[in-house]
């Protein structure tokens, strides 16, 4: 069997960059004016009123030919890592230099970018004291693009706008349907309204965890076809992948003929959360399945098999909670082919899951943020020079605290507590959308409205609602409650007249699907779900009781963050030690003292979006587990005496997706440590109970230390 190339294969660090000799670019805003300069002494990025004859060297930085930047002031730094300040005007910024294949960019921290890229070419400035005389000098080896469109009175560009056409039809989201009658002759025959689902055939079939779904080789070469098919549909049709995927945010376009807001549909940190991204995944596995009973009635060897194969084709889930199941299997990260049987026979055929390309340059990427416009393809990390790597690595690392927050999710017995990662008073445990928010993070998906493009994201969210629909077996009384619970869930439509609603998906049946967990269930299905749930994600907590019996008592500890979601404006992870943080923060997740990380998926551009303003300074809420690293680190210490210890050793440090730090004394945050004593899991029991309400020990948070 041939091994598949791995495509972790970027180049350590970037070219050099070089000025040519008196060139420099000005770019305006309203109020301030950015310059880069260079003459034969320096090359400069300064501030304020740009004069070739006095350039302001207090306000500038030099960038060296190895891409490293040292600042007038001596300050020094490297590629990627850069804390120190220039004041430009009367606002203090941090500057950041990052490079990628497609160039540099230059960053500052409240989310505005300027992005050098593009081929040498003559450029043509006016003379500030005359106007009227034009000199011509060379850009530098790069085009500059600034992060907010500048207001203009030119008519728009139309070869850049969105290419989305007003839906002229709708899209009912009904899941993948099975047909009332199959005889395995010809095309199937669909119901064609609500009042026949009941009449299915058989059992419904289970959406499967990848591992197990690739062993199924009908199911692994259908779907990965229906896959490619659906991401190579012109982006102009509402069918395609471009446009399911961006009905989630960014281009900005409505979708669907629901014309409500300006087309960001989703609704992350709402109590709807979970039940929004219900019919999303409905209709990603509608599409997919569509498409795979068309290729299957093209095989002519077994053609009967072939489209019993499609009509039982479910979305496969990511596992990302069971013991080594975090860290993808090639085949959805490095594999560049993947061998499948067509109807031609056995093909390699491109992987369809390592990236989705922009069909249409810039009509794709129009009005998406500047930083990603000139973007081809989705990419993961795209600010590291391992991405694959850092994939691997960040995962692996996680994994332990990954599964101990899965297994506790289902301790939970609050709807608001369980479903978003708003702000609670009693909360214990990280939610599902924290949890769901962490490997969105580490998965090196760098902004919410962009995350549905990358081929993971169904394959993640498949695995979110699974969890959904085990924890809703285990606490049938909670759900969506208020207003909420009617809530149209837009641009999702269950009929010509009205959209799904909270109330009508309780149950995953409603699309035509179950999962692994529910197949041939005798008994009370609550039993059975607690028992999987336990020999499935229990190995931590079952590590944290080791030697205990049933009957005894133990404190576990955790950190609970609270945190504006926008504070920073991009994805973050505050990262805790158990010792000193490393000065590298490429190294922070491979280090030995790493005890897990507080992750927080936004995008950095929260005012194109509705739901987001509406809860900005609305804290949100994580947690990081401490007890098994207390037992590693700190065994023989006594119980009274872990305050202590925690105090001298714990340490934070936060990190954008950017791969640059922040300073933590400047962030408006809270993370207090946690006890509450606990009881391991009877039998058939939770998972482990509460003994009385939780100890907050005020240990604050200045500078990176707990005190």
């Amino acid at each position: 069997m041939t091994t598949q190339p791995d495509l972790d294969d970027l180049p350590a660090r970037g070219p050099g960059i070089a000025l040519p000799p008196y060139s420099y670019i000005i770019l305006k805003s309203s109020n301030e004016r950015i310059a880069a300069g260079s003459s034969v002494e320096f090359s400069a990025l300064i501030s304020g009123k740009f004069d070739l004859d006095r350039p302001k060297l207090d306000q500038a930085f030099h960038i060296l030919p190895d891409g490293s930047i040292r600042l007038s002031n001596g300050k020094y730094t490297s590629p990627g890592h850069y804390e120190d300040e220039v004041d430009i005007g009367d606002n203090p910024y941090q500057w950041r230099i990052l490079w990628s294949p497609k160039g540099y960019t230059i960053h500052h921290q409240n989310g505005r970018a300027w992005t050098f890229m593009g081929p040498n070419k003559p450029i043509e400035i006016p003379s500030e004291a005359d106007p009227d005389r034009k000199e011509e000098r060379q850009l530098i080896d790069f085009v500059l693009d600034a992060a907010r469109p500048v207001e203009s009175d030119d008519e728009p560009d139309e070869t850049l706008q969105p290419i989305f056409p007003q839906a002229t039809s709708k899209i009912i989201i009904t899941g993948a349907r099975l047909p009332r009658q199959f005889s395995g002759r010809g095309p199937p025959q669909f119901p064609q309204d609500v009042q026949s689902w009941p009449n299915r055939l058989g059992p419904l079939p289970a959406r499967l965890e990848i591992h197990d779904f690739v062993k199924n080789e009908k199911f692994f070469s259908l779907y990965v076809q229906a896959l490619k098919r659906l991401q190579q549909l012109p982006e102009d049709q509402m069918e395609s992948y471009y446009q399911v995927a961006g009905l989630h945010g960014f281009p900005l376009v409505h979708w669907n003929q629901s014309n409500v807001g300006n087309g960001i549909y989703c609704r992350h940190a709402t109590p709807i959360f979970a039940t929004w991204h219900r019919p999303y995944v409905a209709l990603f596995e509608q599409l997919i399945s569509q498409q795979a009973l068309e290729i299957a009635g093209q095989y002519k060897k077994d053609q009967d098999e072939w489209l019993e194969a499609a009509l039982d084709l479910r979305q496969p889930f990511w596992d990302w909670a069971r013991p080594g199941g975090a860290v993808p299997p090639d085949i959805l990260i490095s594999r560049s082919t993947l061998r499948i049987i067509t109807p031609k026979g056995p093909r390699n055929v491109e992987n369809p899951f390592l990236y989705y390309a922009y069909r249409t340059g810039d009509k794709s990427t129009g009005s998406f943020p500047p930083e990603y416009k000139e973007w081809t393809r989705t990419i993961r990390h795209p600010y590291s020079d391992r991405p694959i790597q850092e994939i691997r690595n960040y995962l692996t690392q996680a994994q332990e605290q990954i599964t101990m927050h899965t297994h506790d999710l289902f301790e939970i017995n609050d709807w608001e507590e369980f479903s978003n990662k708003k702000q609670t008073q009693t909360g214990s445990t990280s939610s599902l959308e924290a949890l769901h928010d962490t490997i969105h993070v580490l998965v090196g998906v760098t902004d919410i409205f962009l995350v549905p493009y990358d081929p993971l994201f169904f394959l993640h969210h498949a695995q979110v609602d699974r969890l959904l629909s085990l924890w809703k077996t285990l606490h049938e009384d909670q759900w969506v409650s208020g207003p909420e619970l009617t809530e149209d869930l837009t641009p999702f439509w269950n009929s010509n007249n009205s959209y799904w609603n909270s109330d009508l998906i309780r149950s995953h049946e409603v699309f035509n699907h179950t999962y692994p967990e529910y197949l041939d269930v005798k008994g009370d299905p609550r039993h059975h779900i607690r028992e999987t749930i336990n020999q499935l994600y229990g190995g931590s907590s079952n590590r944290v009781f080791k030697g205990l019996s049933h009957h005894s008592h133990i404190t576990s500890w955790s950190i609970r963050f609270r945190i504006k979601p926008f504070v920073i404006r991009q994805s973050f992870s505050i990262v805790v030690f158990f010792g000193e943080v490393p000065k590298d923060p490429h190294s922070w997740f491979s280090s030995s003292d790493l005890v897990g990380t507080y992750d927080v998926f936004i995008t950095y551009l929260p005012e194109d979006c509705d739901n987001c303003r509406s809860h900005e300074h609305e804290p949100i809420e994580g947690f990081v587990h401490l007890t098994s690293t207390i037992q590693d680190k700190i065994p023989h210490v006594r119980e009274d005496q872990v305050p202590r210890y925690l105090e001298q050793h714990l340490r934070l440090g936060l990190r954008r997706v950017d791969g640059t730090v922040a300073k933590l004394d400047k962030l408006d945050f809270e993370a207090k440590v946690l006890s509450r004593r606990i009881k391991p899991a009877t039998h058939r029991g939770p998972a482990r109970f509460h003994v009385g309400e939780h100890t907050t020990h005020q240990f604050d948070i200045k500078h990176g230390v707990l005190w």
